[in-house]
C-alpha cells in the first residue's frame, strides 16, 4: 500500500484564491492510494488531485455504463433542449464536448440542429455512432479545430474531471463569444448540505466516493466564480431531472 500522492495545489481551480487547506486523505480503490481532499476556505469548493489513467480495459468496460443510462439521457434531454432552446431560440448547430453516448445530441438533431460531438473514449465514441448514426471525434475540443461553425457548445460532467477546468471553459467562452453564442455547462455542485458526507466515516451517500474519478468539487459560488472569471457574463442555473444546468453567455 503506497501513500503517495499527487502534490497540494497551490489555488482553488473554482475561484483562483490561494486559501486552501487539507482535509482528509481518501482511500481511492482503482489506483490503490491515499489522495489528498482539499477545502478553500473563500468558494467553500473541494479539491482532490488523482493519479488515475484510464487503461484501454478499463475504457472499454464504460460503454456496458453509458448503454444503461442512454434511456436516462435521452429522456432528460427533452426537457433541457425545450429550456435551451426558450432561452436561445436562435440555436443552429451544437457540438458536445464529452458527449457520451450522444443522448443529447441525438435530440438536437431531432429538433432540426446540426451537431457534432468529441468524445476521448473511442469505445464510447463508436458505441454513440452506432446508436445515433452521429459525428463523433475522437479528441477533446478546442477553439482550432477543424468543425464546422457552432453557436452553441455543450460540456456536462466533464469539468469536475479535469485539473484546471478553467483552461477549457475559458476556450469556449472565447471561441462564443464572437458569435455571440451560448454554452450548455454542468457539473455536479457540493454545497454546505453535503459537508457532513467529508467525516469519518464516508457515508454510503457521500461524494467522495472513495474513487478517484473527480478530481473537484465545485460549490455553487465556487463554479459561478469560476465562469465568470473565465469570461462569462451572463448565467443563468436550472436544475432539469435533478441535474445542474447553466447557460452562460460570454
Amino acid at each position: 500500500m503506497t501513500r503517495e500522492t499527487p502534490p497540494k495545489p497551490d489555488r482553488c481551480a473554482a475561484c483562483g484564491s490561494s486559501a486552501i487547506h487539507h482535509v482528509r486523505q481518501i482511500w481511492a480503490r482503482r489506483t490503490r492510494r491515499h489522495l489528498d481532499l482539499y477545502f478553500c476556505d473563500d468558494c467553500e469548493s473541494f479539491m482532490m488531485p488523482a493519479f488515475y489513467t484510464p487503461t484501454d480495459e478499463t475504457l472499454q468496460k464504460t460503454v456496458a455504463f453509458h448503454e444503461r443510462i442512454t434511456p436516462r439521457n435521452m429522456e432528460w434531454s427533452t426537457p433541457l433542449w425545450d429550456q435551451v432552446l426558450a432561452h436561445f431560440p436562435g440555436a443552429r448547430a451544437v457540438a458536445e464536448i464529452g458527449c457520451g453516448n450522444g443522448a443529447l445530441l441525438a435530440e438536437a438533431e431531432r429538433r432540426g440542429l446540426s451537431a457534432l460531438g468529441f468524445e476521448l473514449n473511442p469505445h464510447v465514441a463508436a458505441f454513440a455512432r452506432d446508436r445515433f448514426g452521429l459525428d463523433i471525434r475522437e479528441s477533446l475540443w478546442d477553439r482550432t479545430t477543424d468543425m464546422p461553425e457552432c453557436n452553441v457548445l455543450a460540456c456536462i460532467s466533464v469539468l469536475e474531471h479535469l485539473e484546471d477546468p478553467a483552461a477549457l471553459i475559458s476556450e469556449i467562452a472565447a471561441y462564443l463569444k464572437p458569435r455571440d453564442g451560448l454554452a450548455i455547462l454542468s457539473v455536479p455542485l457540493i454545497d454546505e448540505s453535503r459537508w457532513k458526507h467529508v467525516v469519518r466515516p464516508l457515508a454510503k451517500a457521500s461524494p467522495f466516493k472513495s474513487t478517484d474519478e473527480h478530481v473537484q468539487y465545485f460549490s455553487p459560488q465556487g463554479f459561478a466564480t469560476l465562469l465568470e472569471r473565465c469570461g462569462f457574463t451572463s448565467v443563468e442555473r436550472y436544475v432539469i431531472g435533478g441535474w445542474n444546468i447553466h447557460l452562460a453567455r460570454p
